[in-house]
C-alpha cells in the first residue's frame, strides 16, 4: 500500500466522522490517533533503501504533499502519530529527509536533543534536516533595536496578539513570545548549530524561510501562511544540516 492511498483514505473517512455529533466524534478522534500510531509504525516498517521516505514533523495543519505527515495531535487530516521528543518507530538509516517547523521549540531542551538524535539515526548517510523555528536574537532585538523590521514586527505582534500598547511595549512581546503556544526553548543560531553538531550533524547553514540548495526542501515552510510572511521572515531562522556519508551506524 502507497502513502498517497493511506492518504486519499484518510480523506474518505474524515468526512462522514465531520458530521456526526461532538461527543461521537471525539470518540472517533481517541480511535483515530491510535490508528494514526500504528499506521506510521507500519508505514516505518516498510521503508526500504529504494523508498525516498520524507518525514515531516509536526505538521499539524500544514500537510506536504509526498511527505509522512507526523504530529503528536493528529487529526482527521492525513497526520500519523509521532511524539517528537521520545524514540522513532523508523529504522536505523531509513529516511532520506526530516523536516519540522516550528516545533522544537516547543520541546523542552533535553526533548529537543532526543528528537534531533533520533533524526540523525533514522536519516541515510547524506540524508538531511531542516529546523524552522523563532530565533532568539531576532525577538530580544526588540527590546534594543529600533530598525524598520523591528519596528513593524512590534507593531504587528501588539495586535495580532491583543497585547497592551504601553511604554515599553516590547517587554510585552517578549514575555508573551516565549511563554505562549506552548513554547518551552527558544534557541539562537549558536545554539541550534551546537545541538545539530552535537547529535551528529555536519555542515549545518542557515536560510531564510523557503530558500534551499536542495529543490526537494525549497518552499516547503507554511507558517507564513497563519501569521504573514513578513512577520515570519523576521522572527524565523531556518537551519539545514546532513549526516556524515561515511556514517551508517547509530550514536546510541
Amino acid at each position: 500500500m502507497t502513502l498517497k492511498t493511506l492518504d486519499s483514505w484518510y480523506g474518505v473517512l474524515s468526512r462522514p466522522f465531520a458530521k456526526l455529533p461532538p461527543p461521537v466524534r471525539q470518540i472517533g478522534v481517541v480511535l483515530w490517533r491510535q490508528a494514526a500510531r500504528e499506521l506510521l509504525n507500519w508505514k516505518a516498517r516498510s521503508c526500504s533503501p529504494s523508498d525516498p521516505c520524507r518525514l515531516h514533523i509536526g505538521a499539524g495543519r500544514n500537510p506536504l504533499p509526498l511527505w509522512l505527515n507526523t504530529d503528536i495531535s493528529p487529526n482527521l487530516r492525513p497526520l500519523y502519530f509521532l511524539d517528537a521528543g521520545k524514540r522513532f518507530p523508523f529504522r536505523d538509516n531509513s529516511l532520506t529527509y526530516v523536516f519540522s517547523e516550528h516545533v522544537v521549540e516547543h520541546l523542552s531542551y533535553q526533548s529537543g536533543m532526543t528528537m534531533l538524535s533520533e533524526c540523525f539515526r533514522t536519516l541515510r548517510p547524506g540524508g538531511k534536516i531542516r529546523v524552522t523555528t523563532p530565533d532568539l536574537e531576532k525577538i530580544l532585538s526588540l527590546y534594543f533595536v529600533t530598525q524598520d523590521g523591528q519596528r513593524e514586527y512590534k507593531s504587528w505582534a501588539l495586535k495580532h496578539n491583543d497585547l497592551p500598547r504601553v511604554p515599553r511595549a516590547e517587554c510585552f512581546i517578549i514575555n508573551h513570545f516565549m511563554r505562549a503556544w506552548g513554547h518551552r526553548f527558544i534557541y539562537d543560531e549558536a545554539t541550534l548549530t551546537n545541538s545539530l553538531l552535537q547529535a551528529g550533524f555536519v555542515n549545518v547553514r542557515r536560510f531564510e524561510p523557503g530558500d534551499s540548495d536542495d529543490p526537494n526542501l525549497s518552499g516547503i515552510e507554511r507558517h507564513g501562511l497563519w501569521i504573514g510572511e513578513r512577520a515570519n521572515r523576521f522572527e524565523t531562522m531556518v537551519l539545514q544540516a546532513e549526516k556524515p556519508c561515511g556514517v551508517a551506524l547509530t550514536k546510541d
